[in-house]
């Protein structure tokens, strides 16, 4: 499910803390979760993976990934 970084079939603030702790390196995202991390569908996984989620879990997005 895009958006759910930590691949607990919920999206919440974890999945976007998960995501910034694996860009500093604290945090390893599997294949799967790399796949779900990529809330914007860039190809990419960034900080703005994480903003996303977060703009999505308060209702400022309507879908992830963003623009579907």
């Amino acid at each position: 499910m895009i958006g759910d970084a930590d691949c607990d079939c919920t999206i919440k603030s974890a999945d976007a803390a998960m995501i910034l702790r694996a860009l500093v390196g604290l945090d390893t995202l599997t294949s799967q979760s790399e796949r779900n991390a990529d809330a914007d569908n860039d190809g990419e996984i960034t900080a703005a993976d994480a903003s996303a989620i977060i703009r999505f879990i308060v209702g400022l997005v309507p879908a992830l990934p963003i623009g579907e």
